[in-house]
């Protein structure tokens, strides 16, 4: 509810692209994907549309959590079927070291989890990933480096970025002064 409640303006304008089909399969091939991108990119975006999806299709109960000790405290062994939503997993705007090292104490936990039948997503803003991945011990999580789906808004293709545009439109709150210019 909250994620609807939180984004359903968003979601309502949402476009499938190459980079969420990429997150479903890494989803479903790894039980975790790592997403990456630019600030206002759609990380979020695709992050909340993967999580509805999860619940409808896989029937998992869906929690957005903001750093390891908030997954420790919920995820939940008894439970196979939990997606976890965690965003800026290593900083909302900058990088912050102490996010790093809980995450690397907890990386024994997150693979139990995906073990046991849980999805894990991540989203990161690329600056602060790169900053990240001096400190992450990506021997203890390997998932961080091989499930990373990078959203790069410059590769969108024609059609998605046409369908953007008119769902932006079409659902937006422009005046009709501007609609029209534009068409």
């Amino acid at each position: 509810r909250y994620i609807l409640d939180s984004m359903a303006d968003d979601l309502a304008k949402f476009v499938i692209t190459s980079p969420h089909r990429k997150s479903a399969k890494a989803l479903v091939e790894h039980g975790f994907v790592l997403l990456l991108g630019e600030p206002a990119s759609g990380k979020s975006t695709i992050a909340a549309s993967l999580a509805l999806g999860a619940i409808d299709i896989w029937g998992c109960s869906t929690l957005k959590v903001k750093d390891a000790h908030e997954f420790k405290k919920h995820w939940n062994l008894d439970e196979p079927k939990q997606f976890f939503w965690i965003d800026d997993a290593f900083g909302p705007t900058q990088y912050v070291r102490s996010s790093v090292d809980n995450w690397n104490a907890c990386f024994p936990h997150l693979q139990a989890a995906i073990r046991s039948g849980a999805r894990i997503l991540f989203t990161s803003r690329d600056y602060v990933f790169k900053s990240a991945l001096h400190d992450l011990k990506l021997s203890a999580f390997p998932l961080i480096s091989n499930s990373q789906v990078l959203i790069d808004v410059h590769t969108l293709t024609q059609d998605e970025r046409e369908q953007m545009l008119y769902n932006h439109l079409k659902l937006g709150n422009q005046p009709r002064s501007f609609k029209a210019t534009i068409r």
